[in-house]
Order: C-alpha cells, then structure tokens, then sequence
C-alpha cells in the first residue's frame, strides 16, 4: 500500500514478405516496484519507504532474413531503453541497507544478431551476439551487464541410434560489478570468461531415457559478480522416466 496504482503498456508487430523477409517491431513501457528488502532495508521498519518505483520506456527494431543454402535464418534487433529513477544501493546506516532512487536517466542500447541453421535433418545450429551500451546517467557503465556475449549451440541427433549429443558455449566480455569489501562503491571489470557445457541423451525404451551433462567443461575459473565463486567442472548422469 506504499505505492500507488500504475499503467503500463506494450505493442508488437511483424510484416512478412512473400520470398520470406519479415520485418518485427516491439515498444512499451514498464513499472517496477522496490522490494521488500529494498524498503525496510532488512530491519522490522520501512526504512526506505521514499522509494520510488523504477520505470523505463524502450522499443526494438529488427528484421529476419531466411538463409535457403543452410535451411535457417539470420534476424538482426536494434533496442534502446531508457530506465527512470533506478534504484542503487547506497550504504549501511544505523542497522539498515539504505537504498535511493538514481538521479538522471540510464540507457542502454545495443543490436542482437541470432543465426539458427538446420544444414542436415540431423544437426541444428544456433548462434547469438549482443553488443549492449548501458550506462548511467554520469556515463559510467551499468553494472552486471556486459558490453559483449557470444552463445553458440549445437545439436546433433545420431541417425542410426536414439542418442542426442548437444553443446553449447557462452563468451562474456566487458562486465563490471562492485567491489564490495572496498566499500561498495568501487565498480570494475571483471575477467572475460568463457563457459561450454556438454550434453548426451540416450532413449533406452519409449518410456526411460538415459541423461548425462558436464558443465563448466573446460573449468574455466570465473565470477559474474565480484567475490562470489562459480562451479568448478561438474558432471552428472541420470535416468528420466515419462508416461
């Protein structure tokens, strides 16, 4: 009851050409409220109660081409938002975790390239890009957001047997985050890092399928968000029933 009522909306349409060209649009405009922990800043009060809820406004732009010659598609998104009043941790006072509504606005723009390919019935090929701008309102970069990611993904369902092998690979580059034990204030780049995880499924009856991953396959060494550890190299094998 601390806030009042909103109204947000969002439109979206595409326009498909005969050889097969489609063109796709999307805008709209959404509220956020604080948390619970945002508001008593983990104490019994609402400590925080000025708060305002956060809201941005964005749209997207893109088209998609069909590529006959691998049986797939390439589709191309521009994007742009701009967030109000963004709410940011600000100290530790008295007890609570004060938190504060951000002067200014912060954008955050970029394009999104996916490619999915079928070049055999028996292989499928996916691969996405985004370049993402975020920043603040002083310029400085948005945290936990990162300026390049690269997936890539493969499957690959053995012709003669009822096994599935799949892969799929993620690249991180240009991610920043606060260094907590200087304070909380101080933002900086983490390392880029690179993740594949692999993946088997085997069909032992119509009803019973064996199942076996390895994450983190090359035990890459890395963190998305200072001083909190990722998984080592893991592996698992399982059996799935369905009926």
């Amino acid at each position: 009851n601390i806030f009042g009522n909103a109204t947000t909306w969002n439109i979206a349409s595409s326009y498909f050409f005969a050889e097969g060209l489609r063109l796709h649009a999307s805008a709209g405009r959404a509220v956020v409220n604080p948390t619970f922990f945002e508001v008593t800043g983990g104490t019994d009060e609402a400590v925080n109660s000025d708060l305002a809820p956060e809201k941005n406004r964005g749209f997207d732009v893109g088209v998609e081409v069909p590529v006959a010659a691998v049986r797939g598609s390439l589709d191309v998104t521009y994007f742009r938002e701009t967030l109000t009043d963004e709410i940011l941790y600000e100290r530790f006072a008295d007890g609570a975790f004060i938190y504060t509504n951000r002067d200014g606005d912060s954008d955050r723009q970029g394009v999104e390239v996916a490619l999915s390919a079928q070049p055999v019935a028996s292989l499928d090929l996916n691969a996405s890009y985004t370049y993402l701008d975020a920043t603040g309102p002083n310029g400085d970069p948005e945290l936990r957001r990162p300026r390049n990611e690269l997936g890539l993904r493969a499957t690959w369902r053995l012709p003669t047997t009822a096994t599935e092998l799949s892969g799929d690979l993620r690249y991180v580059r240009g991610l920043y985050a606060n260094q907590f034990w200087t304070g909380g204030e101080t933002a900086a780049r983490l390392p880029d890092f690179t993740v594949l995880n692999l993946a088997a499924n085997h069909q032992l009856t119509e009803h019973l399928e064996l199942t076996a991953r390895i994450t983190n396959a090359l035990d890459e060494d890395y963190q998305e968000v200072w001083g909190y550890a990722t998984r080592n190299r893991a592996a698992y094998v399982g059996v799935r029933a369905s009926w």
